[in-house]
């Protein structure tokens, strides 16, 4: 059993479980030395016995009745002795039993329960991860397929607009060419008509110019309204990532504080049953009417324990 023992939570309380052990020893020597004692006790007895028996068979029939009256009394106080003694080291055994029993119940109580809490955490960090992927996935995709349609209705954007470049300068070419035939007009009906001709060029081109300004400012401002409103995305986007990553060191945090609570638990139980146990030691060289008070104590200390360690447990499943 001390090797049970001794195998539960190794690397949090060496020195604790240590003096445990060295006292469940010195209690097992104790035992062996009180059995030793019943046992030479025993063989006084059986010595004296054979020497009365030997007496009785070489001394007269009156020395023999006052001999054999004289050794049954001291064999029966004898025998009254090592009985009396035999209950009290089994009484000792059994109480000793009961609590070996009981502390390993706690022990694996406690480890059991830290195996499923962090269990758990395991899994609830596993979920988490996954969200998180999934969510960055999902943000990610949204981003690309949003940016892919804008980028394809500018590029439609910019197809129109080129189509009505195009027909601007097919109407400079045509009105280029009218200015052609204006000039050979111009010769044949004088100076008027090429001053008529020419203000429609100069009217044309004057358009011409206007429109193109027109479009060009347009397209800039609605690439400019347009690629703010992408950097306002992406920064919305980073904030959402930062404010994830917080969220996740929070947690990462408050998992740290938990076991840091579980690992004084853990030292506050192992403290409190070496206490106990210490108790039970000085108890057993006390009378015997003592030894009915200590499963009460013990009962008491256990549901203490138990509370306190179901409202932790309580206080992690909310966390």
């Amino acid at each position: 059993m001390s090797d049970r023992r001794s195998s539960h939570h190794h690397h949090h309380h060496h020195h604790p479980r240590q003096t445990f052990e060295e006292k469940y020893r010195v209690l097992e020597n104790e035992l062996k030395r009180k059995n030793d004692t019943i046992e030479s006790l025993r063989n006084e007895i059986v010595d004296t016995s054979h020497q009365n028996d030997l007496s009785r068979s070489s001394c007269a029939p009156a020395e023999q009745s006052f001999v054999r009256t004289t050794s049954q009394r001291s064999s029966a106080s004898s025998n009254w002795n090592v009985l009396t003694k035999d209950r009290e080291i089994a009484k000792l055994k059994a109480l000793l039993f009961e609590k070996d029993n009981e502390l390993i119940a706690l022990t694996s109580a406690h480890k059991n329960a830290l195996l499923q809490m962090e269990d758990r955490m395991e899994r609830e960090r596993k979920v988490w991860n996954e969200h998180k992927e999934l969510l960055l996935a999902g943000e990610r995709a949204k981003y690309e397929e949003e940016k892919t349609r804008l980028l394809k209705d500018l590029q439609q954007q910019l197809n129109v607009e080129h189509e009505r470049c195009q027909r601007l300068e097919q109407k400079l070419y045509d009105a280029q060419m009218q200015s052609s035939e204006a000039k050979l007009m111009l010769k044949e009906s004088g100076r008027e008509r090429i001053n008529a001709v020419y203000g429609t060029k100069e009217q044309c081109r004057k358009e011409f110019q206007d429109e193109i300004t027109r479009l060009r400012n347009q397209f800039q401002q609605e690439k400019d309204t347009e690629f703010t409103r992408i950097q306002e995305r992406v920064r919305e986007l980073e904030e959402t990532l930062d404010q994830v990553s917080t969220e996740n060191a929070d947690a990462a945090l408050r998992q740290h504080e938990l076991f840091l609570n579980l690992e004084t638990s853990e030292k506050t139980c192992v403290r409190s049953i070496t206490d106990s146990i210490k108790k039970l030691l000085m108890a057993m060289d006390s009378p015997s009417h003592v030894y009915a008070t200590i499963p009460y104590k013990l009962f008491c200390f256990i549901y203490k324990f138990v509370s306190f360690f179901v409202s932790i447990c309580t206080l992690c499943s909310i966390i």
